[in-house]
């Protein structure tokens, strides 16, 4: 067993928070037929190998933005992308790279 202690844990609290508001915008997905929309996401990730949020929003122009932020989201844990929540939490300037575009 580890101990954290509350400087450790203070620390991270505001990376925690923001992937908690993030996973949010996936978990709103969950019943949702979202295939077009994660086939179109997989298509434009293929492409354009970072950016920001705001980009997938105007690339993926047929959907609303909180289902993309949610696609978004759904593709970093299922590691498609990296999705960089240190600095803000989700909002259309939050950065983004293509794990395919990393490795190559």
């Amino acid at each position: 067993v580890r101990m954290i202690s509350q400087d450790e844990l203070r620390a991270r609290s505001r990376l925690a928070i923001h992937w908690l508001k993030a996973v949010n915008y996936a978990g709103m997905l969950r019943y949702m037929n979202v295939a077009s929309l994660m086939n179109q996401l997989a298509f434009t990730l293929a492409h354009r190998p970072s950016g920001t949020l705001e980009d997938l929003v105007e690339d993926l122009a047929g959907h609303d933005r909180a289902s993309v932020f949610g696609a978004v989201v759904k593709a970093a844990i299922h590691g498609r992308l990296d999705l960089d929540l240190s600095s803000q939490g989700l909002c259309g300037a939050s950065r983004w790279t293509s794990r395919a575009a990393r490795e190559q």
